[in-house]
């Protein structure tokens, strides 16, 4: 299918999103909204197992995930997938276009999916007119990167499948769902992001299972025990990817 590029002007309100705080609007003061939905685009939908861009599609912005998931994913010589990392709503995508102009990864919705974006001329525009615009903006660059970092260090492959999903959690809020996890993407998805063999993660989720930590399907996993979860995942190199609600 066709990537997704034009996006339409005069975007809802950002004050009526449900994931305003959690991106560039966060940080900025209610009187400057509406001078903020002046540089972005209107929201619009991307289709499961559409593109959003490709690698090597010159950028036209950075885009914001206001529902669903992505993929952000590569290809080696050998048409090899790795994959970079997943977004979920709050998210950024398309940072490492600002390198070259160029988009770096593919970028793939894993459901159907809403997006609004920032035109990369209005970078400049939106940190002079929008107070604390940029400042929130590095606190994403920010949130970004931690968000890989659990993937450095020397952590067991229970250690790396628990970090991984307590930072799905805290993202997705689970605690307020009876602790109900829906993972978009599939367990190779997984397994390949974490650097780890399929049957690995499937081995891991079920013992985690037998354990009484979390019940789980293919897609849906729900954590009964978020405590014995976080004390798996004690070893966390970055205490801040462990932080969820109690």
């Amino acid at each position: 299918m066709d990537n997704i590029y034009a996006l339409a002007q005069k975007p809802d309100s950002c004050l009526v999103c449900e994931v305003a705080q959690a991106c560039f609007a966060g940080g900025v003061d209610r009187a400057h909204l509406a001078e903020l939905a002046a540089h972005l685009q209107a929201p619009r939908p991307v289709r499961r197992r559409q593109h959003l861009f490709r690698a090597g599609d010159a950028s036209k912005g950075l885009f914001l995930v206001q529902s669903g998931c992505f993929k952000v994913y590569g290809l080696d010589q050998l048409g090899r997938e790795y994959i970079e990392g997943f977004r979920l709503p709050g998210s950024i995508l398309g940072l490492h276009s600002l390198y070259d102009g160029h988009h770096q990864f593919n970028a793939v919705a894993l459901a159907d999916s809403t997006v609004c974006a920032l035109a990369l001329g209005m970078l400049q525009s939106a940190s002079a007119r929008v107070p604390d615009f940029l400042k929130t903006f590095l606190r994403l660059v920010g949130q970004e990167l931690l968000d890989g970092a659990f993937l450095t260090g020397d952590l067991s492959a229970e250690e790396r499948l628990v970090s991984f999903l307590l930072r799905f959690a805290s993202k997705l809020h689970a605690d307020v769902s009876d602790g109900m996890l829906y993972l978009y993407m599939t367990r190779g998805d997984i397994a390949s992001y974490l650097r780890l063999a399929p049957a690995t993660v499937s081995r891991i989720l079920t013992k985690l299972q037998g354990d009484g930590v979390i019940d789980s399907d293919y897609h849906h996993i729900r954590i009964l025990d978020y405590a014995r979860l976080k004390d798996l995942g004690r070893n966390i190199r970055f205490a801040s990817l462990g932080q969820i609600p109690a």
